[in-house]
């Protein structure tokens, strides 16, 4: 079955949870850097900001339905968990890992009988 650009439709789940994926982002990147500023970002902070921004464009480039985006969505999340553990945040950092599934669960949910998956390019 060929797939056209105008068949593919989302399931209201995956677009709810993309778009709170994009807003907890977007949000921790405007709290990593706080308007008034007074110098004392560590590398910690410029690094999970770096890890926002990417993850932002990528959400950006899922709705757009890009498979790439999903699997460096799932690199962003791996790296992420990886430096809370070395941070010693401990088990905690699982949650963040959460976030990746979910996205994966999502879009094996099928709408109009195809699912999200099959509708990355």
């Amino acid at each position: 079955m060929i797939i056209t650009e105008s068949s593919k439709k989302r399931h209201f789940l995956l677009t709810f949870f993309l778009s709170v994926f994009f807003i907890a982002d977007f949000w921790n990147l405007k709290s990593l850097f706080p308007l008034n500023n007074s110098g004392d970002l560590d590398y910690q902070n410029y690094l999970f900001g770096f890890l926002s921004f990417a993850d932002i464009t990528l959400i950006v480039f899922l709705f757009y339905w890009k498979k790439w985006a999903f699997w460096g969505t799932l690199l962003i999340s791996l790296s992420t968990f990886i430096i809370n553990l070395t941070t010693g945040m401990g088990l905690v950092s699982v949650a963040g890992l959460l976030g990746i599934l979910i996205i994966f669960l999502l879009l094996q949910l099928k709408r109009d009988g195809i699912k999200g998956w099959d509708n990355l390019e």
